[in-house]
């Protein structure tokens, strides 16, 4: 406590020390622990909604969209959610809402990128690991966050054992 402002008595300003925590931590100092929990919860549970809702539309209507639509689906939903991204990291007031809107990000893209690969049949490579490794390092260096450093880190681990598997099939 070598930096802090003491008063008359010799104890700590209180002031001093919540101004400083809401500068370097990003944390509202105004509300209470309880409230900001429950307001996190809340989101959390929008978020868990929203996705019951996407798994019940892929799962039993997606069928009856026809192929324009369903591009325009796969190809929104990561878009829209890098740009839901974008903005809560450089304006947002929480960290927390930009981890969160980056993982959904994530994982749209991984989602809709493997989908749009069935849909035109594509032959499976490697390829997508190496974009979803670039794009999960793109976003821990975007949102500070490491578990976009851990998932591109798994994502080319991933690549590697592809390759190397790939190379003891052909020689064997």
């Amino acid at each position: 406590m070598a930096n802090s402002k003491k008063d008359k008595e010799g104890y700590i300003d209180e002031d001093y020390i919540l101004n400083k925590l809401e500068r370097t931590h990003d944390q509202d100092v105004t509300l209470t622990p309880d409230f900001v929990l429950k307001e996190k919860a809340r989101i959390t549970l929008i978020v868990a909604g929203v996705f019951l809702a996407v798994f019940y539309l892929f799962n039993s209507l997606w069928g009856f969209f026809n192929l324009p639509v369903q591009l325009v689906l796969l190809i929104g939903a990561p878009l829209l959610s890098f740009a839901a991204t974008v903005y809560l990291t450089f304006y947002g007031r929480s960290t927390f809402l930009s981890k969160l809107s980056g993982v959904v990000c994530l994982a749209s893209f991984v989602v809709n990128l493997s989908a749009l690969v069935t849909l035109f049949t594509v032959m499976p490579s490697s390829l997508p690991l190496l974009v979803w490794a670039l794009f999960s390092v793109f976003l821990y260096f975007m949102c500070h966050s490491r578990i976009f450093l851990v998932s591109g880190l798994v994502f080319t681990g991933l690549l590697f054992t592809f390759l190397s598997n790939i190379e003891y099939i052909y020689n064997w």
